[in-house]
């Protein structure tokens, strides 16, 4: 606006940053006169100017209730100064994503537990993302952390800046499911033997009712068997496995619900062996 130049090569000394890359350039110009400015250079027809000023990731809240093991889908958008970002170029040079940090409360298994990064959103169509360029960011969590007390901070970083914010502590709870066996008797001439697998729920966060099951099953010979647990029921889940060989039994189940409070839930049960 005063007539002066900012040129890449004298940048800070004119209290400036300039970042080039091959697309695209991004320029951090501190207390900026007011006014009309220019961009002079070899400008292409299809070039775009953008201003930044108050970059922000907006996302829901996290639900109350979250279980280690979880896989979560979550959307966001990105605004500049309140509004939504159209340029789509811009778009893929912005990271965003959400990192869970320990309150480090002693109350708590995840007392002084590394940071952990659970979900990075991608405007990209591949994954959970619906479709790609629409402005819409979508993060996978996978909540395979330790349980207890955890302060989300989502971020929004570019390779100029960064911006940060804090949502409030929440309590991750563990696992809902549990396994446990009980091994087959001797095999006698007259009937099969089986080893019970008992899949325990936690009904104080978990609606008994809704839950279903999808199983594997490596037995000691190295066959993988599959199975699906899907009956709606209250009563308690078990599957029943062919006792023929002695040896290692290794289980994964992946277990689909609601809580009690109506809200859908994917999660990875940890690995079991007997």
């Amino acid at each position: 606006p005063d007539g002066s130049k900012i040129f890449q090569t004298r940048a800070e000394q004119e209290n400036a940053q300039w970042f080039d890359a091959d697309t695209y350039d991004m320029i951090t110009i501190k207390n900026p006169v007011p006014g009309p400015w220019q961009a002079v250079g070899q400008i292409k027809p299809d070039s775009r100017i953008m201003v930044v000023s108050d970059i922000a990731l907006n996302a829901p809240s996290l639900p109350t209730t979250l279980f280690s093991g979880e896989i979560l889908k979550q959307t966001a958008t990105l605004t500049n100064g309140a509004k939504p970002i159209a340029q789509a170029d811009f778009r893929r040079v912005v990271e965003l994503q959400i990192e869970l940090i320990s309150t480090d409360n002693p109350n708590y298994d995840n007392f002084k537990a590394e940071n952990q990064v659970i979900a990075t959103f991608e405007d990209n169509g591949r994954g959970m993302d619906e479709r790609p360029g629409d402005g819409i960011f979508t993060g996978q969590f996978n909540l395979s952390i330790e349980a207890g007390e955890w302060t989300p901070v989502f971020s929004v970083t570019t390779p100029m800046f960064s911006r940060e914010q804090a949502g409030s502590a929440f309590v991750l709870h563990k696992n809902p499911i549990s396994l446990r066996t009980t091994l087959a008797q001797d095999k006698t001439e007259d009937a099969e033997n089986y080893h019970t697998l008992h899949i325990d729920v936690d009904k104080k966060h978990v609606d008994v009712t809704t839950l279903l099951i999808d199983g594997k099953v490596r037995y000691p010979n190295g066959d993988v068997h599959t199975f699906s647990l899907t009956e709606p029921t209250a009563a308690d889940r078990y599957y029943n496995l062919v006792a023929l060989d002695k040896g290692k039994f290794t289980v994964k189940l992946t277990a689909y619900g609601k809580t009690i409070d109506d809200r859908d839930f994917i999660l990875n049960v940890p690995e079991y062996s007997f």
